[in-house]
Formats: C-alpha cells, structure tokens, sequence
C-alpha cells in the first residue's frame, strides 16, 4: 500500500479556514454592533421612548443602572400583567407605547390594592391614557405648561429627603390623591391610597431620562426617584411590557427544562458522538492498487463448473435451446407462438437447406428433456447441431436490410 497525505493535510486545512472564517465573521458583528452603539448617541430620536432598553437620550437606562447601584433589587418586567400576582413590590410605568385595555387596567388595580405600590409617569393628555388613574380615584386637567422649569420641593417626607427642588417639562396638573410636588397651577406628582397599596402618579414623563444624567442640576430628579424606590419596599420592576417588549416562556424552552430536555439533551450528546466517531479514521488515507480483474470467461467458467457438478445438463441444454430457439425465430421473421412444423418449413424456404438437419435436431431437443437424463456426450452433439443451425440464422439475419449481425 502507497499512503496518500495529499487528502488528510487538506482536510486539516479546511478546518483552519473554517475557524478562521467564524472568527472574522464574529470580530465584524461584535465591530458592527459597537459602531451602532456609538452613533446612536449621535444621531437624533424620532420620537421618545423611555425605556431602560433605550440608552439614547429619552430612554431609562441610566435610571435603572442608578437604581442597581443603589443597592436596590430591580429588574424589567416583560410579562402580561396578569402575572403580577406572582410578585411584591413596586411597578414603575413611564409613558406606555399603547394604551392599556380595560383587563389591564383591572390586573394592575387589584395588584396594588394587594399591598403593591404604582409610580405611574405620564402626559396624561388623552382621555384613554387616563383609564388607569382614573381606576385609581385620580384624573389630570390641561393647565398651564412648563417647559425645563425649576419646581421647588416642600415637605419633610422622606420621599423628598435632600431633594430642593426639580426640573420639570408637564402640560397637565392632577386631581385628587395628595400632592407630594406642585406648583400654582396644581399637583405635578401626588399619590393615592388604594385598598392597601398605594399609587404615586406624575405628569412629567421625562422625569429621569437619560439627558439629564449629563446635567449636574438635574441630578435631584433622579434622587426623588431614589427615594420613592426606598420608601416603597420591595422588588422593583421597571415596566417594559407596556413599551412593547415581551418574554413570554417558549414552549420548547419549558419542555427542555423538565425530564424530556435532559432526555433530548443525552440522545443529541450520544448522536454527536456517534457522527464524530463514524468520521473518524486509523491512521492515513492509503490508495489499494487492484492487481488482479476477473474476466467474463472466469465468470463463465465457472457458471459451468457449477452446472457440470450438479449434472444438470438438462437444464443447460434448456438454457441453450431455448435462446437458439429466439435466436431462429428472429432471423426468420415468424411468431415464437408458432409450431414447429412452421419453423422447419420457414428455415428451408429462407435458407435453402435441408430441413432434415433442424427437424432432427428438434426431435432430439424433445427427447432429451423428456428424458432429463442428458449425458455429456449427448449434450456436446446436440449443442454442436445448434451451432451449425445457429450460423445458418445469423447470416440470413445478416442479409436483412436494417438489421445487424
């Protein structure tokens, strides 16, 4: 055996160019990703979207990285609101991207009457937005708007501890509920009791947004937030359902955590080892050289050896017969349905011989079978009358026009 390298070195090649080929591909998507977050902070917003998911300039993500930092328990709730009976603590809703349905409005009351607190931050403009407050005892009224106004804080609360004051854009006041911040026009931030929970509902949705983490006079927005995250007890849970974003369980992913995934998960390890077992070789690729081809005459020779010890020379001669038979039928041109008597008289009339050589050699093809005692010597002359038939048909099956020999 001659080894061949030529095919195992490429292999190996190929390997190193797949690797290579992942590698750049996952260095240009980690590259292309860190581009778009550098120009999002360049590029200006089409409209406000203050969820923590947003790093730009209207979104919440400095709020809530700054409520981590505080020591806080906080995280984003994307589940429907039906699921809030599952938790405790404080839900913060800024500006929802569509308005609540009436089921939805009904599962976060019943949460906060359940002893759960609401921070709800709106403009409150529209009559739909309101549903919620409304729910709550609470409505909002056009006033007069403020446009990043400095709104002094008065009280001793604790939500209001080392807050002076706060920058504030609103076009509406609130009614109802106790006024925590205002200014001559009414309440900018109140809160209402509600069964044994409460609700602190503001008209400044731009509270706390990202902008104003830049800016070292409005850091006492994010103080008050600060506060009534500590005043309130319990998980924080900054809304992101209401802007769109979902994390609902996948079906597959609840099934892979119980019996059948640790199922799947031994049968994909046994088939991954089975693929890489079956791929694998002992030792280098060698070329066999074939040194040695059987021929048709070997493979005849011995289909014959195989007859003669079964001494079933009847069979053979049935074999042989039966092909000549077709063979002279052909070459004459007359029906395989036809007798013998039609052979004879069409063999003599096409080829002008004797029909005594074909007619004795049928009758003793006849015997021969019926006997099915057929000796060698009796087999050899019969195929040898054959032969001589055989000739005879080939060159009148020669001589037809359009037909080869």
């Amino acid at each position: 055996m001659t080894a061949a390298p030529g095919p195992a070195a490429s292999r190996h090649q190929i390997w190193w160019q797949i690797a290579a080929l992942v590698a750049v591909s996952t260095l240009a998507v980690l590259a292309g990703a860190a581009f778009d977050r550098a120009m999002e902070k360049y590029l200006p917003e089409s409209r406000s979207f203050p969820s923590t998911f947003n790093r730009r300039s209207s979104g919440y993500s400095a709020l809530f990285e700054i409520t981590r930092k505080a020591g806080l328990a906080a995280r984003r709730w994307q589940l429907p609101y039906r699921r809030l009976k599952e938790v405790s603590g404080v839900l913060v809703m800024v500006q929802p991207d569509k308005s609540l349905g009436s089921f939805e409005v009904d599962q976060v009351a019943d949460w906060v009457k359940q002893g759960n607190t609401l921070i709800y931050l709106d403009h409150f403009i529209f009559n739909f937005e309101r549903r919620l407050i409304k729910k709550l005892g609470m409505d909002a009224h056009v006033q007069s708007g403020l446009e990043e106004a400095v709104v002094p804080v008065k009280g001793s609360r604790p939500e209001l501890a080392h807050v002076p004051a706060i920058i504030v854009t609103a076009e509406n006041r609130l009614s109802g509920g106790t006024a925590l911040i205002s200014d001559s026009s009414g309440a900018l931030l109140a809160e209402i009791e509600y069964g044994k929970g409460r609700a602190i509902v503001g008209v400044m949705p731009n509270l706390c947004a990202n902008r104003r983490v830049m800016s070292e006079s409005d850091w006492k927005n994010f103080q008050l937030m600060v506060n009534l995250f500590r005043t309130t007890g319990g998980e924080v849970l900054f809304d992101e359902y209401c802007h769109g974003h979902t994390a609902s369980t996948n079906v597959f992913i609840h099934l892979a955590r119980g019996p059948a995934g640790f199922v799947c998960f031994q049968v994909l390890l046994l088939t991954a080892a089975a693929l890489l077992s079956h791929a694998q070789r002992f030792g280098s690729v060698a070329v066999l050289p074939v040194t040695r081809r059987i021929s048709i005459l070997e493979f005849v020779n011995g289909l014959a050896n195989t007859y003669r010890r079964a001494r079933a020379n009847d069979l053979i001669w049935e074999i042989i017969g039966h092909a000549a038979r077709a063979r002279w039928i052909r070459a004459l041109g007359i029906s395989p349905h036809e007798p013998d008597e039609k052979l004879i008289w069409a063999f003599s009339e096409q080829s002008g011989g004797s029909p005594a050589e074909i007619e004795e050699l049928l009758s003793r093809s006849s015997r021969a079978l019926e006997s099915k005692k057929l000796s060698d010597e009796e087999l050899v002359a019969l195929v040898g009358s054959c032969d001589k038939i055989t000739e005879h048909s080939r060159n009148l099956l020669a001589s037809r026009k359009g037909i080869a020999s």
